[in-house]
């Protein structure tokens, strides 16, 4: 989904884009998910790859990660 053209910055933080945008800071496991894909693009009536219109629907997510010990 995401392509990151660059390592872990000095500061811990990556960002990698594709179909919408990932960013996460491994120093507080916080993250930024966004998919900006669908909706704007739908076609009234047609059936696609992406499914019927209204199926393909943008999303924004956030969240914290656990360490694993």
């Amino acid at each position: 989904m995401y392509g990151c053209p660059e390592d872990f910055s000095n500061q811990g933080r990556i960002y990698c884009r594709g179909i919408g945008e990932f960013k996460f800071n491994k120093e507080n496991g916080r993250f930024l998910r966004t998919y900006t894909l669908g909706y704007y693009n739908d076609t009234p009536g047609k059936v696609d790859f992406f499914g019927a219109e209204g199926e393909n629907t943008p999303a924004v997510e956030i969240g914290k990660c656990s360490p694993i010990n």
